[in-house]
């Protein structure tokens, strides 16, 4: 027909490449199936990121789920610890002289010997720091980590009492070694008067 010209692209069967524009960018054209197209959208997608503002609330969501705090342990758990062990001291620590044969207890070990206090008995925590590292055959047990783990011992009891309603005579003794009116005593989630109470209920038994 005179006058008709084939669409470009068309002629000789060949298809027109498909062609899209980055605005933002540069106004340069693109294939669509090319690498370059795949820039091109991830360019329009940081662009509208950035001139939404979304980019903030995405980079402080997640900022938030990586500083979130990690569940808190219980008493419990926290009785799990590192085996009892031995260290020699290369200088002095706590009142314990270099050279002396320390022993590291654990909430474990702590607990087994408050078992081993008969009721209506009480024990300094020196004392019970004293049988310890006769026990082991060591020149004295670690001050600093027998009463953190006492106080773990002493938490975990109350936790089971407490809240899981455990009858006190399956649960370690505390109460015969902290002194209702220790620095320990005070560091305690309950009311020390609690300890008090349960050291005159055993005496008043074993002295009936």
């Amino acid at each position: 027909m005179q006058g008709y010209r084939e669409p470009r692209g068309l002629a000789f069967g060949k298809k027109e490449p498909r062609t899209v524009s980055r605005p933002g960018l540069r106004c340069n054209q693109v294939r669509l199936e090319s690498p370059e197209f795949s820039k091109c959208i991830k360019g329009l997608a940081l662009n509208f990121l950035h001139s939404s503002g979304l980019w903030r609330k995405i980079i402080i969501s997640h900022s938030h789920e990586l500083t979130m705090p990690k569940a808190k342990k219980t008493w419990k758990e926290k009785m799990v610890t590192k085996p009892p062990h031995h260290v020699v001291l290369e200088k002095d620590f706590a009142g314990v002289k270099s050279g002396s044969k320390l022993h590291i207890s654990s909430p474990q070990e702590i607990a087994d010997e408050l078992r081993k206090i008969r009721s209506g008995k009480t024990v300094s925590l020196q004392q019970l720091r004293q049988k310890i590292a006769q026990t082991q055959a060591c020149d004295a047990t670690c001050p600093v980590s027998t009463s953190i783990f006492l106080r773990i011992v002493a938490e975990y009891a109350w936790e089971e009492y407490n809240e899981r309603g455990a009858p006190l005579a399956d649960l370690p003794p505390f109460w015969r070694v902290v002194d209702p009116g220790s620095p320990l005593s005070k560091k305690l989630s309950f009311d020390p008067a609690w300890i008090d109470l349960q050291r005159n209920l055993e005496k008043d038994f074993t002295n009936t």
